[in-house]
């Protein structure tokens, strides 16, 4: 789950397992307002950059050598 931060407050948005980097979820009527429209607001959109990490302990290379074994 990470929290995104809207014209209108915060929201919580659970990332589903294997999504993949620049994935773009869009958030109804939590975007901009509508021009002469009161009430009306507009989508939000999200594009996800997944952070790898470039430092790893000797495990954590362990741990994805093995992770790469079962592919």
């Amino acid at each position: 789950e990470i929290i995104v931060f809207t014209l209108t407050g915060q929201v919580k948005i659970k990332i589903a397992k294997g999504t993949q980097n620049g994935k773009i979820i869009r958030l109804k009527e939590k975007g901009m307002p509508v021009y002469e429209r009161l009430d009306a607001y507009g989508d939000l959109y999200i594009q996800l950059h997944v952070q790898i990490p470039d430092k790893l302990t000797e495990k954590q290379n362990e741990l994805f050598e093995q992770l790469k074994t079962t592919l």
